[in-house]
């Protein structure tokens, strides 16, 4: 996918979920009626990168199976405690359910039960592709 195949329209309110604020859900993705582009970008806690990394892959290897078909694409980076997802997915609906799978919910409580995340470096935008 080439950046002119993407929509302009973009949000940075997070989605709810572990590695996001709860904020502002209605102003997010939901209005897209095509595939919708998520990329998120966050630093872990030093001493909690490597089990991050550990939890972001099983969501990856979930997402990419064939038990999530709307999930189109899960890419997991990082450069030593910055991580870097790209996901794309066939339409809102598609990341509601990715929301429910068990890695995704197993995810939610490790960032709940300890700090995982260093707070404030969320960052999280949405792209309908044209």
């Amino acid at each position: 996918m080439h950046c002119g195949e993407m929509s302009a329209r973009t949000s940075t309110t997070p989605p709810p979920g572990p590695l996001h604020n709860r904020t502002k859900m209605a102003d997010s993705f939901e209005h897209f009626t095509g595939k919708v582009i998520v990329h998120a970008l966050f630093t872990a806690e030093d001493t909690h990168a490597d089990e991050l990394a550990k939890a972001l892959k099983s969501v990856q290897e979930y997402a990419l199976s064939d038990k999530e078909p709307g999930c189109l694409t899960y890419r997991v980076n990082r450069s030593g405690s910055q991580f870097l997802i790209f996901e794309e997915y066939a339409n809102a609906g598609a990341i509601k359910e990715h929301r429910t799978t068990p890695p995704y919910v197993a995810l939610g409580e490790l960032v709940k039960s300890k700090p995982v995340v260093v707070p404030g470096s969320r960052k999280v935008s949405f792209y309908e592709e044209l």
